[in-house]
Parts: C-alpha cells; structure tokens; sequence
C-alpha cells in the first residue's frame, strides 16, 4: 500500500556515545569562526558590557544583534532631553527635538545624519537618563551630550516619533566601539540592547546561526542532569531543550511594584528553603499568566559559579527546582547528553572537549537519512531515535517482518523505503518496529537504529527531524 510521508520526527536519542549539539551550520559546529579579517564574528546574541560605567563594569547584558537597524538602541528610564542654549529655552524632550528637527529641514530630510550639531547650530543639548543594575536594582543616573536626533518614521502614523542618540562606548568579545545609541524603553523586550549599525559596520560580521557565538570557546560542560544552589539553597537541576527561559522553584511569591522589587520562599531538594527578596526586571507573560523575572546567583559544583535569569513559579510537583532553559545553557553550557553530574567533576570547557573530536550537532540540525535530507530537533524524552511518517506498512516474511514507509525528496518526490524489522518496541498502546539507516551528520556518516512511528492525524505536514538533548548552540552526545 503507498504512503505518503508527511513529518519526519527523528529523534536522536542517543545514537552514539560523545555526541554534541551546536550550531546550525554543519560547516562551523566543529570549529565556529570568531574572526574574520581582524573583524569579529557574532552571533545573533551576544553579551554586552559598559565597561566605561563604573557601576556596571563587567555586568553582561543581553544583546540582540539586528543587521537590519541602523542605530544601536538601549533600554533607559527616565530619559529627559534640554538644551542649554537659550534659543530653545523652555523646551524639552520631543518637543524639542522636533523644534531642532524641523528647524533644518525637517524630519523628510534626514539632514541630521550628514552633521548633527556645529558651531553655527550651537543646540547645546544634554540627555540625562536612569540605567538600573540588573542584580541589585540600583539606579544609576547619566547624562551625555546629544549626539544627535533620531526620527522613526511609521508606516501607520503620519507622526514620527523622536528618539535622542547619544555616543556610549560598548564592548562585545573584547571589542569597544563608540557606538551611536537611540535610548527607549525596551522593558518589552526580551533584551535590554539593539546592537545595530553603528556599531557593526566596519567592526563585525554576523552568523546568524548561534546565540552567544564568542562565549561559546569557554562554555562548560554539563550534564542533562545537574545539581547546584540558588542563594545557598540546594537545588537539584534539569535542562529544557524547548523553553527560552529558566524557571525556579518559589511559593509564597509577592510583587512590590512600588519598590520594584518581589520576594518568595526559594524551595529547595529535601525540604530547604530561605526567604528572599531580588529586584524586579520584569513580569514574563506565559500561556496568559504572568510570572516575576529576576537575576539569582547560582553555583553549580566547585567551579561554575554565575549570576542566571529566572522566572519563578511553583514547581513543588517537578523532580526538580531549577529548569536551565535556553538562554541561560546558550551563554554558560554545553551539554553532555549522555551524562548526569558533571559539575560535580573537574572543569571542562567546550575547547577542551573538542580535544576529543566528537561529534557535534545542534537540536535544529539538518541530518541525511539514507540519501534523503531532513531537519531534526532534540528531545530528551526517549532512548531509542524516532522516525514519524504518516503510516509505515509491515509485511510479513520469512526469517524477519519488513516495514515500508515512503520519505520525500527535496525535489518533492516520494521513495519507498524497505527496511527489515530488527525488533520491536512497546511505548504505552503503541508498538514501534525498530529499524536501522545511515546517517550523514556533518562530516561523519554511522549506522544507527532508529523506530518507525505514525503521525497523530492533526499533526502538520513537513520535513521534520528531531534530534535529542541541548540547546539553540550546542551540546554533545
């Protein structure tokens, strides 16, 4: 009977001792570019420093990388722009950037671009603004000239909408630029810094393919599960390859908006627990509920000890108190998946793990199987790797029972495949026949068994292939 094959799921449980994921690319997993003509190489997210602030030197921030924004934005409160020319006296903020605006061509021209202020112009102005610790909450207050005006044109609004761009030195990976900044407010956002033009051009490239590209020679290997503390509190720990956010065990939670702060009882394993109370960075919205967001120390075994992002929600009914998603694993982790406690043990770095040349994959990989390409995602949830197709047919044989099942080409033709059951495997209701194919992963070619699974009928139709364990980066098995 012909089938035709609507979703390829495989999951790669493990298929192989010493495997990773990593990026994307097949061609950079092993060994990423971290420069390129003496230009570095980013990833679309990167951490970002103000190393010339004294109060938040060497405190990361998260930093989208944007090829497509022309000025680099950052997140700042209480912004206020004035001028110390008398000419603009009692005007401030919008209103007077737009009086500057429209005084020299107005905001159709751009001429703010080609020379913002000289001599003649002589605006004088000064930009104040409050940028608040991630940590500790404290407020630090600047104030930089104004570099110059920045007009957001909509295409919804005939008004458009004035930012003032100041000039702040930024370091990413060791590399400072004085870059251009528009200051708002993106407390909306997932990350408090655009890093646009301003300072990419003439200093960067960007592969797009990683998150975190320049840590990722430093990141240190863990295991899928993991123990460690929060504040001193023990916490047992496990990895999520499918949520951006880590979440941690709280009860008792209470919001101060006020003082931007929240406190909560941090529940621990075996019944520890501590009040404690952090700032505030935001209200995370989550299938309709919103939930606090806060930095928290974490120490992980004798040597990973760092500052992580969290969400806090009960999880008293989990087998653990700390779920690491993927923002944190791809900044600090690369994930053994065929291992548990590795904190516990010596350190090992990504670098020095690729000493042993495994192989590296990433949860959204592209995999050949048996001639036939397909895209794979992780999962951590079975031991034998899956292969779902939209309905597989059994033929009875001497000797051994064939199974037949129908893959698509790229060009959108179907081949048939057959392949000899080897066994069979029960999982709840469902049997699955165990087979086995070659798989082409990067530069390594191995032959794996793998179950044949049907999709659900309201599963979609695709190309789709699943891999196990780790996240958007990297991680090995």
């Amino acid at each position: 009977m012909k089938t035709t094959a609507t979703k390829l799921a495989l999951i790669l449980a493990t298929m192989t001792s010493g495997w990773a994921m990593a990026a994307p690319d097949l061609s950079t997993t092993q060994a990423p570019v971290l420069s390129i003509e003496d230009k570095i190489v980013l990833g679309r997210v990167e951490s970002v420093y103000y190393q010339d602030i004294e109060a938040l030197e060497g405190i990361p921030f998260v930093g989208k990388i944007d090829t497509g924004a022309d000025t680099t934005s950052m997140h700042a409160e209480d912004i206020k722009v004035i001028s110390n020319n008398p000419k603009y006296q009692g005007l401030s903020d919008e209103k007077l950037m737009q009086t500057i605006v429209d005084e020299y061509g107005g905001s159709a021209s751009d001429w703010w671009l080609k020379e913002f202020d000289n001599d003649e112009r002589n605006f004088q102005g000064v930009v104040s603004f409050t940028l608040r610790h991630p940590y500790t909450g404290e407020k630090i207050e600047m104030e930089r000239p104004l570099t110059r005006t920045s007009v957001i044109r909509s295409r919804t609004s005939s008004t458009p909408i004035y930012r003032p761009v100041i000039t702040l030195p930024m370091t990413i990976a060791g590399k400072t630029v004085n870059t251009e900044v528009n200051l708002t407010d993106r407390s909306g956002f997932s990350a408090p810094i655009l890093i646009g033009k301003t300072f990419l051009a003439n200093n960067a490239w960007v592969m797009a393919g990683y998150d975190y590209l320049q840590e990722q020679k430093d990141a240190q290997v863990i295991g899928r599960r993991e123990s460690g503390s929060v504040a001193d509190v023990p916490v047992d720990v496990s990895i999520s390859l499918s949520n951006n956010y880590s979440i941690l065990n709280a009860q008792n939670i209470e919001v101060d908006k006020k003082a931007n702060s929240v406190s909560f009882d941090l529940v621990g394993k075996e019944g520890a627990q501590k009040r404690v109370t952090y700032p505030l960075v935001k209200m995370l919205s989550v299938s309709g509920n919103e939930y606090p967001m806060i930095f928290v120390p974490f120490k992980g075994g004798k040597d990973f000890e760092g500052t992580i992002q969290v969400y806090l929600k009960d999880r008293s009914k989990q087998s653990t108190q700390l779920r690491l998603g993927l923002n944190t694993l791809n900044k600090n982790f690369i994930v053994d998946t065929g291992a548990k406690g590795k904190l516990e043990k010596k350190k090992q770095s990504f670098a020095a793990r690729m000493k042993d040349k495994p192989l590296v994959v990433s949860p959204t990989e592209s995999l050949i199987l048996d001639g036939v390409q397909l895209d794979a995602e992780p999962s951590f949830a079975v031991n034998t790797p899956l292969l779902k197709v939209s309905s597989f047919e059994i033929i009875e044989a001497k000797g051994r029972d064939k199974v037949e099942y129908y893959l698509s080409s790229d060009l959108g033709n179907e081949e048939k495949i057959r392949k000899t059951i080897l066994r069979r495997i029960k999982v709840g209701d469902t049997v699955r026949p165990v087979v086995d194919g070659e798989f082409i992963v990067g530069d390594r070619t191995v032959t794996v068994e793998f179950a044949l699974e049907a999709l659900d009928s309201d599963e979609a139709i695709s190309h789709t292939l699943s891999s196990v364990r780790k996240p958007r980066r990297r991680a090995y098995w």
